[in-house]
């Protein structure tokens, strides 16, 4: 399930962009969210997609967010050339939540340009994903949330590990670090 607060969010950049008399952004926004929500609805009903169709959906949600953080950052999706993206398949959303955590926790609270890369790479059997970011860093963020009182509780990171044990059926060879 993609974070509700998201939806929310991109409600309101909608609302924003009318309210601002910025139709252009409007009208691309709302046809990127409703292709994203659409992908998400449908691949919501699938154990697994292909690589691509996982892609497709993060590279509309990366460009929301994009837009909605007024072009704080930019993102670069790379895949081993390795990897038949059309025929590797993996749980959907799976990728989303650590793209929203550098996003919030990273890139959000940052003066300068952010970046992020979504990294993925064959290793033996294995598809290795990889996010990377520039932005302020775990500790310092720890630090800023800590001086913030919040009723917020994160789960997105604990629900995408429980499902990756689902998953695994005991294989611990399969990890998130």
């Amino acid at each position: 399930q993609m974070n509700p607060h998201f939806i929310f969010n991109s409600l309101n950049s909608i609302q924003s962009y009318i309210a601002n008399n910025e139709n252009d952004k409007a009208t691309r926004f709302l046809a990127k969210f409703a292709k994203l929500i659409r992908s998400m609805l449908n691949n919501s009903r699938e154990q697994s997609i292909s690589l691509q169709e996982e892609i497709e959906s993060l590279k509309l949600y990366l460009e929301l967010e994009k837009m909605r953080f007024k072009e704080k950052f930019d993102f670069e999706i790379i895949v081993d050339d390795d990897i038949d993206s059309f025929a590797v398949e993996l749980p959907p959303l799976l990728i989303q939540p650590y793209l929203e955590n550098a996003i919030i926790h990273g890139l959000a609270q940052k003066r300068s340009q952010g970046m992020i890369k979504l990294y993925y790479i064959l290793d033996g059997n294995y598809l290795c994903v990889t996010v990377t970011d520039n932005g302020i860093g775990v500790e310092q963020s720890k630090k800023m949330k800590s001086k913030q009182k919040s009723l917020h509780k994160s789960v997105g990171m604990t629900v995408t590990q429980k499902r990756l044990e689902i998953l695994d059926k005991g294989n611990k060879d399969k990890k998130v670090n």
